[in-house]
């Protein structure tokens, strides 16, 4: 008897697992950035906005932007970047350079904000948010849900 318990209560083979970019996936707007050491002023504006869609990333850096992904998602030519995203780590590839490395961010989703941090050029994946502020080779992206 406590055989078949413990069998019904193990996973199936093949039965799907929690996916962890299931909390990021929509649009997102950045409301604050830290670039080369120094918080952005964004003008009252958004800063851009990050798509994260399973398997896909885009980074819209302005309303023109905006406006050509729509055009193209309406068109369904639109091609994001591959994004593997794993709990607090994102590998963000090139879909023009395939064969660069990918870029190797760190994410935290906590009371509806979401932050992510790279190294501009590529390298190491970064290990604290903070290293923003020391290091201008980092970048930081704090957002918020758009959609």
């Amino acid at each position: 008897m406590i055989v078949l318990a413990t069998l019904l209560t193990l996973p199936t083979f093949g039965q799907d697992r929690t996916d962890p970019g299931e909390a990021i996936y929509g649009e997102w707007e950045i409301v604050e950035m830290v670039f080369r050491r120094t918080v952005q002023d964004l003008g009252g504006g958004p800063g851009g906005w990050f798509i994260f869609e399973r398997g896909g990333f885009d980074y819209l850096y302005n309303v023109g932007d905006r406006t050509k992904i729509d055009r193209m998602k309406a068109n369904k030519s639109r091609a994001m970047d591959p994004c593997v995203i794993r709990p607090r780590e994102l590998d963000i590839s090139n879909k023009d350079r395939p064969d660069d490395e990918p870029m190797k961010a760190l994410w935290e989703l906590k009371d509806g904000t979401l932050r992510v941090i790279w190294r501009e050029g590529g390298g190491e994946r970064p290990t604290d948010f903070d290293e923003a502020y020391k290091d201008p080779r980092q970048t930081l992206f704090v957002l918020k849900k758009a959609k």
